[in-house]
Parts: structure tokens; sequence; C-alpha cells
């Protein structure tokens, strides 16, 4: 049977590669949806995703908590609660948070990442 609830509390946090003290957990995949995957991320004080580039995936990010800064192509914006910051395909991106507490992302991917 589907899941049709996917309840955050059961995944683990766990690195992200090419990052500092950035983690993820992968809530909807493949698996579960062939349109997009989700992935909840928690970028801790002074923790940054570094610059990179997805060829195919568009990567939009939404802003749950906290607030930081996020560049795209040549563009820093500053990022909080409600915001989105969209990386289309071949465009190079990153997160930093820069305030006190944790930068809280729901990031969402089309075609799935995972």
């Amino acid at each position: 049977a589907m899941n049709v609830l996917i309840r955050n509390a059961k995944f683990d946090w766990s690195g992200i590669e090419g990052s500092q003290a950035a983690y993820s957990k992968d809530l909807v995949t493949s698996q579960e949806w062939n349109a997009a995957s989700l992935h909840y991320v928690r970028v801790e004080p002074g923790g940054e995703i570094d610059m990179h580039t997805h060829l195919v995936e568009t990567e939009a990010h939404f802003v749950v908590s906290g607030e930081g800064k996020g560049t795209a192509g040549d563009q820093t914006y500053h990022l909080t609660a409600g915001d989105v910051l969209l990386a289309l395909p071949g465009i190079a991106h990153s997160v930093h948070n820069n305030g006190p507490q944790d930068l809280v992302l729901l990031c969402i991917f089309n075609p799935p990442l995972a």
C-alpha cells in the first residue's frame, strides 16, 4: 500500500555532501512520486550548502523557518520564512545561514533528485 502520510520524525538526518553543518531528510523520493522529490533540510548557524549546479533538475528552496542568504547565478538574496529561492537547471546556487537559529528548508526537485 502507498504511504499517504510521511512522518518527518521517522527519518534520520544525514549530512549533505559538499556542505558544512547542513543536513537533510529525503521525505519523498521517486519511489513514492515520479514527478518530484521533497527534502527537509536544516542548516545550522554559520553552516552552508556550497555552490553547486544540477544539470537536469529544477530546485525550489522553500524557507520554513530561520533566515540566511541564498545565491542563484550572480544574484544573492536575503531569505526569510515563506520565501522561495528557485534554481533552474544549470544555474549555480548556494545557501548560507548567517542568522542565529537553524535555517530550515523544504527543497523540492523536479524531476526527482532521489
